[in-house]
């Protein structure tokens, strides 16, 4: 169980409350429509005022890059945890 002095514990409140903006990367050919309604889920539950970046990666290495400008949300263990189990390690924080 870790505590609020945990040094790991502090580490991610740290990087979670400098956090300004969250990017996610999806391979756009793997990404049908419930990956998009189960992203949508994850993104409603955590609201909060960090922005949201979607990139879709394209064949032969092109990028489409949305700002999802109507999303705001809380970085926290509970929306990272969920993207990851929904789609790997795709979440950056910046």
């Amino acid at each position: 169980m870790t505590n609020a002095t945990d040094p790991l514990t502090l580490l991610a409140d740290s990087a979670f409350q400098h956090t300004r903006a969250v990017s996610i990367r999806l391979d756009a050919e793997r990404t049908g429509k419930k990956d998009l309604e189960t992203l949508r889920d994850l993104l409603k539950n955590a609201p909060g005022s960090c922005r949201v970046e979607l990139v879709l990666e394209l064949p032969e290495g092109a990028e489409a890059v949305l700002e999802l400008d109507a999303t705001r949300v809380t970085p926290s263990e509970a929306l990272l945890g969920g993207l990851e189990r929904a789609f790997g390690s795709v979440a950056e924080l910046r």
